[in-house]
């Protein structure tokens, strides 16, 4: 990637955190974001590509809290027979603990 292209990228980056922190200043800090579920799909991918030592210094339109339950609720959806496993699993687990 050329010096332009890189320069170029992160100009649209910080203008588009800085259009993200007018707008939040705009709607104050109570107000709730309504996101769709293909929202939250896309903003939940994107932080998994990002380090955990990175994402602190994100600015996020929800908090890292919400994040991980819409990642639960995804893979609750995309693979109930994993859930399945894994509850199973768990179970077996406190039968032999109390064993």
């Amino acid at each position: 990637m050329s010096r332009r292209d890189t320069a170029w990228k992160n100009a649209e980056i910080l203008l588009l955190r800085h259009q993200l922190v007018v707008v939040q200043r705009q709607l104050g800090e109570r107000a709730r974001p309504k996101v769709s579920w293909a929202d939250r799909a896309l903003i939940t991918l994107l932080l998994g590509l990002i380090p955990a030592s990175r994402q602190h210094r994100l600015r996020l339109i929800v908090t890292p809290g919400t994040v991980l339950r819409w990642r639960r609720d995804i893979l609750r959806r995309r693979c109930p027979l994993c859930q399945d496993q894994v509850r199973h699993q768990g179970q077996q687990l406190l039968v032999e603990l109390e064993g």
